[in-house]
């Protein structure tokens, strides 16, 4: 039985649900550190990551939570732009496949987004989720390019 290179399923499956799992956590996990920042009610930390009908970097004044449009945009930012990413490096681990990998977590986070507060209307809902996937796209590839690819190679052995 030979090793198992990154492009077989089963390995790609193993590390996408490896991968979404830890994105998720990390995603609820910045949630909470928000919550409790912006003072939030707690009940909206369910819906937290996936809130876009009060979707906004600017605080709507006279709102009963004037800070989770906020809260919202900024999980969203620190989820994909800082967390993807370093998926990218501890999980992906190819450059090749960190795209894949981003463009998936993002496809699955419109779909729960469908599923736990409908389809997403509001615009800058849509430009923030698609540029914050696009750059952790980039910058994971980066990453994984002179983190793991561009290391020296010992041939003293």
């Amino acid at each position: 039985m030979g090793k198992q290179s990154d492009s077989d399923s089963e390995v790609v499956a193993k590390n996408l649900v490896v991968y979404t799992l830890a994105f998720y956590s990390l995603y609820y996990c910045t949630s909470c550190a928000v919550v409790a920042g912006f003072m939030i009610d707690w009940s909206e930390l369910g819906v937290l990551p996936f809130e876009h009908k009060r979707f906004s970097p600017l605080n709507e004044v006279g709102a009963d939570q004037p800070f989770l449009p906020v809260g919202a945009f900024i999980s969203l930012l620190i989820s994909f732009l800082v967390w993807g990413t370093l998926l990218n490096l501890i999980v992906v681990q190819s450059t090749s496949k960190a795209w894949d990998y981003c463009a998936t977590s993002w496809f699955l986070h419109f779909i729960l987004t469908c599923i736990v507060t409908g389809f997403p209307l509001n615009w800058i809902w849509w430009v923030t989720s698609l540029l914050s996937s696009l750059c952790a796209a980039v910058a994971g590839e980066l990453l994984v390019y002179y983190v793991i690819d561009m290391r020296d190679i010992d041939l003293d052995n």
